[in-house]
């Protein structure tokens, strides 16, 4: 009997409309790892698709990206949030969640371009409570970022974005390492993505209870706060992350952005998404 197809996916609820309709279909095998990890399995080939972290795109290792879907955010995200102990002009160090690649790569960018600071960076491993961890600020993604709940000022760098730029933010891509692997599925991701959408509702009120939150916090956040199309917008915003990025040295000059099946954008979008 065949292998089914692997496709590795974030475990967040801000993945479960994309996969939804895989779950249903029991046509691929869903393999669920933290955004940090995903990336060397699609390399390792422990997978053959993978939803991964916008900034692995970006860094230029050959992946082909799926035209048409990403998830990312047109201001507060609520998923991405940096906790404040101490006033922003008295940051000195910051604690980057372990799990994140996009998210950390974006910490830097809004402190440096949007507040002038540089502070010492130090690792930590997330979870809903920030006690004991020794940082001026503290980055959380994903759930947990949602659920923590210490009263700490907070900036959501989605809004952060897009005060900085007017322009959404791509946090993931469906990527595989050839433009053929990719297109063979291209629909499949397609209609599970359209499926996931048309059933938010569902998804919310399932995750909310395996969460531990309520069920208007999860419909809110998948209705109002993450957005599926990646459009001319969000290709922008993804172009616009690669300029921040290479300025302070974490992507590397000349990557090239290959999509496949792009007859889910309109070809305008893309005279500005290629770099030589």
């Amino acid at each position: 009997m065949e292998r089914r197809l692997r496709i590795g996916v974030v475990p967040y609820l801000n993945a479960k409309p994309l996969v939804y309709g895989l779950e249903k279909s029991g046509q691929v095998e869903l393999i669920f790892d933290l955004p940090s990890v995903l990336p060397r399995l699609l390399e390792e080939g422990g997978v053959e698709v993978a939803l991964i972290p916008s900034i692995e795109y970006l860094r230029g290792k050959g992946y082909t990206a799926l035209a048409g879907i990403c998830i990312s955010s047109k201001g507060p995200v609520e998923s991405v949030r940096l906790f404040l102990n101490k006033p922003l002009n008295k940051l000195r160090s910051v604690a980057l969640d372990e799990a994140s690649l996009t998210s950390a790569a974006l910490t830097r960018i809004i402190l440096k371009e949007r507040y002038g600071l540089e502070p010492r960076y130090l690792s930590w491993r997330s979870g809903p409570r920030l006690e004991g961890v020794e940082a001026d600020a503290v980055l959380v993604i994903g759930d947990n970022a949602i659920r923590v709940s210490d009263g700490l000022p907070s900036l959501d760098l989605g809004a952060e974005w897009q005060e900085l730029t007017q322009l959404p933010f791509v946090y993931a891509l469906w990527v595989a390492t050839s433009a053929e692997r990719l297109e063979r599925v291209s629909v499949l991701l397609q209609e599970a993505k359209e499926s996931g959408v048309q059933d938010l509702g569902v998804i919310a009120l399932r995750e909310a209870e395996k969460l531990g939150l309520r069920h208007e916090v999860c419909l809110r956040y998948l209705t109002e706060r993450i957005h599926y199309s990646l459009g001319e917008q969000e290709i922008e915003g993804l172009e616009r992350f690669y300029s921040y990025a290479l300025k302070m040295g974490l992507a590397p000059e000349g990557v090239r952005f290959e999509f496949s099946g792009r007859g889910h954008i309109r070809e305008g979008a893309f005279k500005g998404a290629y770099k030589s």
